[in-house]
């Protein structure tokens, strides 16, 4: 073998070395299963850590990254680690890589500053080997087909049938008055009518309470009237500049 040959071996040999430490082993998250929790939101992405099943047991990361934003073009590129999950596996984004096992979080809202209405997202997992071999791209909602930019939430209220009981249809491409009772519903903390998700209508403020309170119902109101999306750029972090356009 010639020392050219020899050469050319050694760099192909030291390539699929390379490529099989960097390859995770964790699969890419999958969408969240159930009725509220697979509609496209605007403030939150739901996800499921697990991969159904598949990552049981594993600790690793969550990166996201926005890929393409329809108010926030500057911002595309932008890359976040999925934080702590509360006891209700709402989770916020971070700077820096956050492992931990995501066994009890089986469906996972994440919710900041970082996650825009009419945008789109790619999720990964990583952990001590690399990124996960493929990625999850989830969507926020799209901007709706009248004059408004956002806040499209909710479709039609269906009634109490089915499960769960409250059963309102995903996003129909309008801002409407279902989206404002839907939201008004929940801050009510209705039960035994319309109320939805908190993911769903909880819109307020810039970096999310995880409630729906008055203050969502008037930000739907401001979407209803055609406003553009009031927080500014999805920099971070979410409490510097509240208003700030993208740099």
């Amino acid at each position: 073998m010639t020392r050219q040959a020899m050469v050319f071996k050694v760099a192909i040999l030291a390539l699929i070395v390379l490529g099989a430490t960097t390859r995770a082993e964790v699969a890419a998250p999958t969408p969240a299963v159930g009725h509220y929790e697979a509609f496209v939101k605007n403030r939150y992405i739901s996800i499921d850590p697990t991969a159904g099943g598949a990552n049981l047991g594993k600790a690793f990361a969550i990166r996201v990254t926005l890929t393409d934003s329809l108010q926030f073009e500057a911002a595309e590129g932008m890359t976040w680690w999925v934080g702590e999950p509360d006891e209700n596996c709402f989770a916020g984004l971070v700077d820096s890589e956050s492992t931990r096992n995501w066994d009890a979080c089986q469906t996972l809202f994440i919710g900041d500053c970082g996650i825009v209405p009419v945008s789109e997202y790619t999720v990964v997992s990583v952990d001590s080997s690399g990124d996960s071999p493929s990625s999850l791209v989830v969507l926020t909602t799209f901007r709706p087909y009248d004059n408004k930019w956002w806040g499209d939430a909710i479709g039609m209220f269906t009634g109490p049938v089915g499960t769960p009981p409250n059963v309102w249809t995903g996003p129909q491409g309008s801002t409407n008055w279902d989206d404002l009772t839907a939201s008004l519903r929940t801050f009510q903390g209705s039960i035994a009518t319309n109320a939805t998700h908190v993911s769903v209508t909880d819109i307020h403020p810039r970096v999310l309470n995880r409630i729906v309170n008055i203050d969502d119902v008037f930000v739907f109101i401001k979407a209803f009237q055609g406003y553009q999306y009031p927080f500014g750029c999805p920099d971070d972090p979410c409490w510097d500049k509240l208003l700030s356009p993208c740099p």
